[in-house]
């Protein structure tokens, strides 16, 4: 078969399941194309998941599974990174999937990509918090509460804190005097160095 019989029947066979694979001067051998070749993402025929392909049975792969893309994993990722999460923010606080713990800072985060994802580690990065690594996410912890003193006057006997709505919530389930007594002994106490 000369080359140009060759590029015209390689030409109808583009977009096709099939491919020349062999050729000679008189034939060429047409295959069916391996859909998984080169392919490192699966989805389930059954349920909406994408997985990496060596986290997946041999025998499962063209049975239960078809071809899927990188992309579409990280994106899969994301989603479900925001389903646990919601939008991260400044100061919010995750124990990662290796065991640190990290905090989100708006200001320092921006040296990174936003999302990052390392193929051979299967990991997820949220600019320099790791949310995912070989199936397991990251737990957002609770948001500290911070009580910031904002200035008093020790002879008048008033002092002034700056604290968030949610804070002012928990205090009043609290009570005023309980809060009071708090702060009246743990002064009490620094006031007779008894703290440590």
């Amino acid at each position: 078969m000369n080359s140009e019989k060759l590029e015209r029947l390689k030409k109808v066979l583009s977009g096709t399941e099939f491919e020349v694979e062999a050729t000679s001067i008189y034939s060429a051998l047409i295959k069916l194309k391996d859909i998984w070749e080169g392919v490192e993402f699966c989805k389930s025929k059954w349920i909406d998941s994408i997985h990496p392909i060596n986290n997946v049975s041999k025998i499962a792969i063209g049975e239960r599974y078809t071809p899927s893309t990188e992309e579409a994993y990280v994106n899969q990722l994301k989603a479900k990174a925001f389903g646990l999460y919601g939008e991260i923010q400044d100061q919010d606080k995750f124990f990662e999937p290796d065991g640190n713990t990290d905090t989100y800072r708006e200001k320092g985060s921006k040296v990174n990509p936003k999302w990052d994802y390392v193929k051979h580690q299967d990991e997820l990065f949220f600019y320099s918090i790791l949310l995912y690594k070989n199936g397991q996410w990251a737990k957002k912890l609770p948001k500290r509460i911070e009580v910031n003193f904002d200035g008093g006057n020790v002879e008048a006997k008033g002092f002034y804190f700056i604290y968030d709505n949610t804070t002012t919530e928990k205090m009043i389930n609290i009570g005023c005097p309980k809060i009071g007594e708090f702060l009246a002994n743990q002064l009490e106490e620094y006031l007779n160095d008894e703290v440590d």
